[in-house]
């Protein structure tokens, strides 16, 4: 302990066994140039070729601490499996996400809330990748993609999509953003609230509209009841007209018909008359 602190020694696995105490080659592996410890050495470690070590296996030693630090497990379990075995898992499988190894073995609900920010684990996958190349070339290029991640930077492991580029840019602006956001949704309020008051007009005009066509049409049908109706009184005047000239002469025709017979039955007694006066 020191001013509070306590001081841990990490064994990144690259350090050589000078001495052949017992103890410390039961904590090491060792088949050919294989050393160190195993759960913490890179693929280019447990080949145990040492002209492919450098300075990247460093950070792939570091990826495995970060990993343990947000998981409480290391990504590969092979202090359980057969040496071969272990080789070949930490040469050839990937790694399983740290997120996902979270919300799968944390059973209280509070770990379970915890979610792993997804540039932290593309940092630490990053950091494991089985390729040097593939990997940070060196753990101050790591630290300072973690140092980008802490100030909402875009990090170099993480492809500069535009998304990710404007959620980082948010990250860093966030009250102007917020000052917009907010702009943004009054002035959008704004125009739903002009959209709707529109939309009430046209309505509103539709309606009436639809009244006046309606008022209109009804009035067509008044007036063209109204002429049928003067059209058939006039008919009937006219009809009324014509039987009253008919039944005028017919009673016409009926005095002459009278006057006629009168005239008929006058002549006939007067020749009766005549008649008898002159037997006489």
């Amino acid at each position: 302990m020191m001013g509070g602190l306590e001081i841990k020694i990490l064994d990144f696995g690259l350090a050589r066994i000078t001495d052949p105490d017992a103890a410390v080659t039961t904590m090491v592996s060792e088949v050919g140039q294989i050393k160190g410890t195993l759960p913490y050495m890179s693929p280019e470690q447990v080949r145990g070729n040492p002209n492919e070590i450098d300075v990247r296996s460093d950070v792939y030693s570091l990826g495995v601490i970060l990993y343990e630090l947000l998981t409480d497990q290391l990504p590969y379990e092979v202090h359980r499996t057969s040496l071969p075995e272990a080789i070949r898992v930490i040469c050839e499988e990937p790694p399983k996400p740290p997120g996902r190894v979270v919300s799968k073995t944390h059973s209280h609900a509070a770990v379970k809330a915890l979610k792993i920010d997804r540039d932290v684990e593309t940092i630490v996958l990053k950091a494991l990748e089985k390729v040097p190349e593939h990997r940070y070339q060196s753990a101050v290029v790591l630290a300072e993609d973690v140092e980008r991640y802490l100030i909402d930077q875009p990090i170099l492991a993480r492809p500069p999509s535009a998304m990710y580029q404007f959620r980082k840019l948010v990250a860093q602006h966030k009250v102007p953003f917020a000052f917009v956001v907010a702009l943004f949704v009054l002035l959008l309020g704004f125009a739903l609230t002009m959209a709707v008051q529109r939309g009430r007009i046209v309505r509103e005009r539709d309606r009436a509209i639809a009244a006046e066509r309606l008022a209109a049409e009804q009035r067509d049908m008044a007036e063209r009841s109204r002429q049928e109706a003067e059209a058939s009184v006039k008919r009937a005047q006219e009809a009324e007209q014509r039987a009253q000239a008919e039944a005028g002469r017919a009673s016409a025709e009926a005095d002459h018909a009278r006057a006629a017979k009168a005239v008929a039955e006058q002549r006939t007694v007067e020749a009766i008359a005549a008649t008898e006066e002159t037997n006489r």
